[in-house]
């Protein structure tokens, strides 16, 4: 659990059973999921996520908008997810501000991540100016630790719209205090909550604020 505060954390030694599915469950047995979400996910690789989205609320949704910057991912999840209705995805990857980066594609592409290493060059925007017409209401994100970054182009939607948030803390060890702080920061009416889906906090620990 984390503080209110967003400094101090305890985390259970309890991993939540593989049939639940990150970045969802916790909303939804919470009945924290509103009519006509607009959801957000920063890191669609294969689609994947997108249809356990559409598992937990049916077709009570308004849009989606999905960013994979890898051009390969990109194609797979176009194909994926072509059926759904309203669904946007976006060939960018989040950040603080819109530009030209590098991305590194290690062998298992779902790892790929913005890195000075990488050798394919990228889009990446900032959230706020991406979607400043729109009224987010849920944010997932799992960027292979550019996930603060990503936060930081998104903190005028944060702030106003106190979305909804799901986010991976498990990519560097300063994640799991740097992100919650930087969130309470922009909103300190958020409440947070870990959970792990893993064997251990550096295995898919997502903190959640709602």
């Amino acid at each position: 659990m984390l503080r209110s505060d967003g400094y101090a954390c305890f985390i259970h030694r309890e991993c939540v059973d593989v049939n639940k599915r990150q970045y969802f469950d916790f909303f939804y047995e919470n009945k924290l999921f509103v009519p006509d979400e607009v959801f957000v996910h920063m890191g669609c690789a294969d689609g994947f996520n997108e249809k356990c989205f559409i598992e937990y609320i049916g077709d009570n949704y308004k849009k989606i908008f999905t960013f994979e910057p890898s051009p390969a991912q990109f194609v797979k999840c176009e194909k994926e997810l072509a059926n759904l209705r309203d669904c946007l995805v976006v060939n960018k990857g989040c950040a603080d501000k819109s530009e030209t980066l590098s991305l590194f594609e290690p062998n298992d592409l779902q790892a790929s991540r913005i890195s000075d290493r990488g050798s394919i060059k990228v889009e990446v925007v900032a959230l706020d100016e991406y979607c400043k017409n729109e009224k987010i209401t849920f944010i997932a994100m799992d960027i292979e630790g550019y996930e603060l970054k990503a936060f930081q182009g998104a903190h005028n939607i944060i702030t106003t719209h106190k979305p909804k948030l799901a986010v991976s803390i498990y990519h560097k060890h300063e994640d799991i205090y740097e992100i919650p702080h930087y969130i309470k920061q922009l909103n300190p009416n958020y409440k947070l909550a870990l959970r792990l889906y893993g064997k251990n906090w550096m295995d898919d620990c997502i903190c959640y604020a709602y």
